[in-house]
């Protein structure tokens, strides 16, 4: 069994400029992870994307092109869940403070914060967004951000797929369903977001944490890391460093 961490959209499509505005990227080193805006000052991420972080950036479409739109900050703040297992992956959550607040504008925007017990598996919209790879055979990461439409898979068929493969997967996860479609994240896609529509609010369900084998396993979910489950943890430790 191959289990590996995300790191780009699978039969994506370029995102529009103001599109997924929390949507941020973080670099560390030559390797990229995504990650989501909940405030002007945090950043939540997947724990296993902590390692040697230079700087996290908003506002990132195309990191190519102009970079008129980009707010490029220091992180202040490494919070990683206590209980993170980098060999099982559990808890794989972390929170990232920004040295300094970002500018709310039409590019640089937070998603909500579910509510404790939100689960997404009924008919609201849901999206991944990511730079990672476009296809298993991919060398590297799209430079343009993808997206694409996924459907949250009902968790107790989500535990019996991976049990077949001897994975544990709970309550603390939230699964996207690929038995449908091939579409679905890929390496370089760690820590970015699953975000779900509802009452007109986009909210962040998830963080990118673990895939099976190489991006085109339709018959394992896309696992993320679900924040309905760290909304306690999420505000204990925004309020221990500081909101701003």
């Amino acid at each position: 069994m191959a289990v590996d961490p995300l790191t780009a959209i699978v039969g994506g499509t370029n995102a529009h400029p103001k599109a997924f505005p929390w949507q941020a990227l973080i670099v560390s080193g030559r390797s990229k992870c995504g990650g989501v805006l909940i405030s002007t000052s945090w950043v939540l991420t997947a724990a296993h994307c902590f390692r040697n972080v230079s700087r996290v950036h908003l506002g990132v479409t195309n990191y190519k092109s102009s970079k008129a739109n980009w707010q490029s900050k220091d992180v202040a703040v490494y919070a990683k869940h206590k209980l993170y297992n980098g060999h099982s992956d559990s808890d794989d959550i972390g929170l990232m403070k920004l040295a300094s607040p970002v500018k709310i504008n039409d590019y640089v925007r937070p998603a909500c914060l579910p509510k404790p017990g939100a689960d997404f598996e009924t008919s609201y919209p849901c999206f991944i967004s990511g730079w990672g790879r476009t296809s298993p055979k991919a060398v590297k990461g799209h430079h343009v951000l993808q997206f694409t439409r996924v459907d949250v898979l009902p968790q107790n068929i989500c535990v019996y797929m991976w049990k077949l493969s001897a994975k544990d997967v709970d309550m603390r996860n939230i699964c996207t369903d690929k038995t449908r479609s091939s579409r679905g994240a890929c390496f370089g896609d760690s820590g970015g977001p699953l975000t779900c529509e509802m009452d007109g609010r986009y909210y962040a369900a998830g963080v990118a944490s673990f895939i099976y084998g190489h991006c085109d396993a339709r018959f394992h979910p896309d696992v993320y890391t679900r924040v309905s489950q760290y909304e306690h943890w999420i505000f204990t430790t925004i309020h221990k460093y500081g909101f701003k």
